[in-house]
């Protein structure tokens, strides 16, 4: 019996054009250069369509590549067909035409590769009133803003050159004032449409890029959230539910054309619980997923969480976070199993982070693993206090703006010291200990592996081996 290996093939191949109703380029083997090849063009993974390469390209054959009849074009079918979507491939052969150098795209900046095309993403816009349920917590803020920093003590929040009083000069003038106000109803319509304004700026959304997105086209919508699908699939891969992508080993590009939808599902299934975030804002851009806006700070979040589970080293750790932005981090640290999690931050962030925890919302998920969660936030400004927040760091402040500060709200410099000592692990520079080697926490499936990117590389070497 004879047996006869493959003849090996040294394919190139690029597409020249994306756009306007038609996909271009050439392919040609450097060891056949008489083999013509049929391509196939897809789109979000899908093929659409067959295109022969044999035209003939003069630059080909004055580059040396045969006799330059290599190139092929194929006019789109009726449909919608982004251009981000589309790929082309080899039939028969697992090789995937290059991007052209000469193609300016928004996917160049992502980290996984699009050499198999986007899949379709779905941007949306939360669309979200304020009910009687913010009233009522805005109610709670105002009487304890009224309290402990009414007046004067407001005031000093804001100014004096610091870089924290700068931000609540700059950005939380309106909030400050609200807060230091009696109207709660127009400090819950604040509260649920942040994201639309100022205050967010550098916390998630801010007011530019909420309006960026408005005036964007559909495509421009699709570009804002191509990077959101971009972590994702980054996120997948670190939990090991994907496969590690290497170009060395010539795998690029399947994790990426998956849908964002996929993607969540499998990232749930491996932790236990939904990730997708409760309807708490109003006009807060992202991906859609299901009833949900999914944005990049709740992937980055989440990330933030599971690594800071993972480097305590313990299976249900207390962790200090300096800057907790929304509080997306804690949330998903509370559904990982943590228990406990104080954050350190500006007042008028802390005023966001309890009107986002304190209202119950339908999509706060609780598996049977992991009871506690922020759905059962406190109903009350003094059940808060137990892990309310506090200033970025005493020495990063003056006197000025650390004086009125809600007492609820500022332990001492000794307590987070002491808050260290007994273990609350930190996740900034103020606080330093060191982080203990040990295995991950146990009871979740993303933890059975003894450490997720050890093994999703071990994964990609053995498939490579």
């Amino acid at each position: 019996m004879f047996f006869t290996r493959r003849r090996r093939r040294e394919l190139f191949g690029y597409i020249d054009q994306r756009s306007g109703g038609r996909v271009s380029g050439w392919v040609y083997d450097r060891l056949r250069p008489s083999d013509r090849f049929e391509v196939e063009i897809c789109s979000a993974g899908a093929v659409i369509g067959r295109a022969r390469a044999e035209r003939p390209r003069d630059d080909l054959a004055r580059a040396g590549f045969g006799d330059g009849r290599y190139g092929f074009h194929f006019d789109l079918p009726d449909g919608d067909f982004p251009d981000e979507t589309l790929a082309a491939r080899v039939r028969g052969e697992d090789f995937w035409l290059l991007e052209g150098a000469s193609r300016p795209s928004f996917a160049e900046e992502l980290i996984n590769s699009t050499r198999r095309g986007l899949p379709r993403l779905e941007p949306t816009l939360s669309l979200r009133q304020a009910d009687a349920r913010d009233s009522e917590i805005a109610a709670e803020l105002q009487s304890a803003w009224r309290l402990h920093v009414h007046g004067r003590g407001a005031q000093r929040l804001g100014g004096g050159g610091a870089m924290w009083t700068d931000i609540v000069s700059r950005r939380h003038r309106p909030l400050l004032g609200l807060l230091d106000g009696g109207d709660p109803r127009a400090l819950a319509q604040c509260l649920v449409g942040v994201q639309k304004s100022a205050a967010a700026t550098g916390i998630e959304q801010g007011e530019e890029a909420y309006r960026d997105f408005l005036a964007a086209s559909p495509q421009g919508r699709r570009a804002a959230v191509a990077p959101f699908h971009d972590m994702l699939a980054s996120l997948a891969q670190y939990l090991g539910v994907a496969r590690v992508e290497c170009a060395e080993q010539d795998y690029e590009g399947e994790t990426l054309v998956a849908t964002s939808q996929r993607l969540v599902a499998e990232i749930e299934a491996a932790l236990g619980f939904s990730i997708a975030p409760p309807a708490v804002f109003d006009g807060l851009y992202g991906i859609e997923i299901g009833e949900s806006v999914l944005h990049g700070r709740d992937i980055q979040a989440l990330y933030l969480a599971l690594r800071a589970m993972e480097a305590s080293g313990v299976a249900r750790p207390k962790i200090c976070e300096i800057g907790g932005g929304f509080g997306k981090a804690a949330r998903y640290a509370l559904l990982a199993g943590a228990r406990h999690y104080t954050i350190v931050d500006l007042p008028t962030v802390a005023a966001v982070q309890f009107s986002r925890c304190a209202a119950p919302r339908p999509r706060f998920p609780c598996n049977s693993a992991i009871r506690r969660s922020p759905r059962a936030a406190p109903a009350s400004i003094s059940s808060w206090r137990r892990r309310s927040t506090t200033p970025p760091s005493s020495t990063a402040i003056s006197s000025s703006i650390a004086t009125p500060f809600p007492k609820w709200a500022t332990p001492s410099a000794a307590a987070i010291s002491r808050a260290s000592a007994a273990g609350r692990h930190c996740c900034s520079a103020s606080i330093r200990r060191p982080i203990a080697r040990s295995a991950p926490p146990a009871g979740s499936r993303w933890s059975e592996r003894c450490c997720p990117i050890t093994a999703s590389r071990a994964a990609t070497a053995s498939a490579a081996g």
